[in-house]
C-alpha cells in the first residue's frame, strides 16, 4: 500500500475534522493496518465514525 493513500486519506481527514490522522494518534502503518480495505475518503470517513468525530465541513444548521 503506498504513502498515496495514506496522503489522501488525510486530506480528506483534515478537511472534515481539522486536524490530520497524526494529530487524532495513528501513524501512517497504524491506520493503513486498520482502514487499508477502504478507499481513501471511505477510510476518512470510518476514522471520524469510529471515534465519534464532529465534522467541521458541514457548517451550521
Amino acid at each position: 500500500m503506498s504513502t498515496k493513500f495514506f496522503n489522501e486519506a488525510n486530506e480528506h481527514f483534515t478537511k472534515m475534522f481539522g486536524i490530520s490522522i497524526d494529530e487524532a494518534g495513528f501513524s501512517e502503518a497504524e491506520f493503513k493496518q486498520r482502514y487499508g480495505d477502504l478507499s481513501a475518503l471511505e477510510a476518512a470517513h470510518q476514522i471520524g465514525r469510529d471515534y465519534d468525530l464532529d465534522r467541521v465541513d458541514l457548517g451550521w444548521n
